[in-house]
């Protein structure tokens, strides 16, 4: 497995969504560790966080998987 982190930036397609709705699990087959604030404050990743523009994601899976997701982040 891999880690990796994505800054979400305002046209991110889970900007708004809970995490336990936004599919990283259970489409991409990744993990939301946490995520890090625009001041650097880390969060551990919780199934009712609701995912803002702006915060950086760190993300476990494997590098393929990772790779799928990241594009679709950023379509």
């Amino acid at each position: 497995s891999d880690v990796c982190s994505s800054d979400l930036g305002n046209n991110c397609p889970l900007s708004g969504m809970m995490l336990k709705e936004s599919g990283i699990r259970d489409e991409h087959h990744c993990m939301v560790i946490g995520f890090e604030d625009k001041n650097g404050n880390m969060r551990i990743a919780n199934a009712d966080y609701q995912i803002h523009p702006g915060d950086k994601m760190w993300i476990a899976g494997n590098h393929d998987e990772l790779v799928k997701l990241k594009k679709m982040l950023f379509s």
